[in-house]
């Protein structure tokens, strides 16, 4: 039991500072966005520097870029993300004309500020209930309170991260049915190290813009180099929605993600109401 919340507790801690960071980063997007809503001023920038990849990363779904915007009083910088990015490419900006550095390139910054906001506020409670229990262990009080807590705080945290996963995957499903379309693809190598985090397979296919590569994850189709396989992406945004995923794979995902949160969310309010 000592070593189960003594990790309990390190992981918690660890968590919450974590937790903690991504909320200042949050808030900092969110005051940032009600700015640029109420007194915007939109511009067409270019890329001016990219961002070096990790070496891992062969074809990353996302580059961090610098974007260059001209505004009254001069040309300014600001960082975003784009795939497959290339000097001079055009980027939208969208910045305050009173503070013209206050500027961001994201289409939605107050929608995304506002979806992680709860989400970090839900982690952050959370963990410290877990740092408490944990605490209460080694301070020898609150014995019957102890595991309960700690327990019910560990479960509704697998509950909300499978629940965070099966909401992903009703997002891929709804975009499926209004956007993707397929193609004919090929695998071109095998890296150990790919940029989807171990063995990964790289897929060429062309769209009606060009020739797009990306990574899957090694194993995901029965596919070795030199085979033809089918890809799915959106034609908008080839380099990131492309995938050689089927519905049918998303959805068993989906439900499977959708049942351990149900399970584990009933065994928290099991654990919780027993403290």
């Amino acid at each position: 039991m000592f070593i189960a919340y003594a990790g309990g507790l390190a992981i918690a801690s660890l968590v919450l500072l974590v937790d903690l960071f991504i909320a200042a980063l949050a808030i900092t997007t969110l005051v940032l966005s009600v700015a640029l809503v109420r007194h915007p001023r939109q511009v067409t920038g270019h890329v001016v520097r990219i961002a070096p990849a990790p070496p891992a990363a062969r074809v990353p779904r996302r580059t961090r870029v610098r974007v260059a915007y001209d505004t009254p009083s001069g040309t300014l910088e600001t960082g975003g993300t784009m795939p497959r990015p290339r000097i001079g490419a055009p980027m939208a900006v969208r910045y305050d004309p009173a503070r013209p550095h206050r500027a961001t390139t994201m289409v939605r910054p107050m929608r995304l500020a506002l979806v992680q906001l709860p989400l970090v506020l839900a982690i952050a409670v959370l963990a410290i209930g877990v740092i408490t229990g944990s605490a209460w262990y080694f301070a020898g009080i609150h014995d019957n309170a102890q595991a309960p807590l700690v327990g019910g705080c560990t479960a509704l945290a697998i509950a909300l991260g499978s629940g965070y996963y099966a909401s992903g995957r009703y997002a891929v499903l709804a975009r499926w049915r209004r956007h993707m379309t397929q193609a004919q693809g090929t695998v071109r190598r095998l890296d150990e190290h790919a940029s989807v985090g171990g063995p990964g397979i790289q897929v060429s296919f062309k769209t009606a813009s060009g020739r797009e590569d990306f990574w899957a994850p090694a194993g995901s189709v029965p596919a070795t180099v030199g085979d033809a396989v089918t890809v799915y992406y959106d034609p908008a945004h080839p380099a990131d929605s492309a995938t050689v995923q089927t519905t049918s794979d998303i959805r068993v995902r989906a439900i499977a993600a959708t049942a351990c949160a149900l399970v584990f969310l009933l065994l928290a309010v099991v654990a919780l109401a027993s403290i």
